[in-house]
């Protein structure tokens, strides 16, 4: 799947933003908002397979673990 409809601008309007877009909201590296999706921490949804294989991250588990971070110190 291209740029477009899932890793483009357009994927904050539909409720999923890009694992960059994640870390950079948590101030983190990509491959920790991995680990996050791993552990449960954030709900993600997995695009394509292989090398292609990207996760989307749901907005509003992407806010509540910012929000519990900030709340944590």
């Amino acid at each position: 799947m291209g740029e477009g409809r899932t890793r483009g601008n357009d994927a904050g309007e539909s409720g999923w933003v890009t694992t960059r877009v994640a870390a950079e909201a948590l101030g983190v590296d990509p491959r920790t908002v991995r680990t996050y999706i791993r552990r449960g921490l954030l709900k993600a949804r997995v695009e394509g397979e292989g090398v292609e294989k990207a996760y989307s991250v749901d907005i509003d588990s992407l806010h509540a673990l910012r929000d519990a971070r900030k709340a944590a110190g």
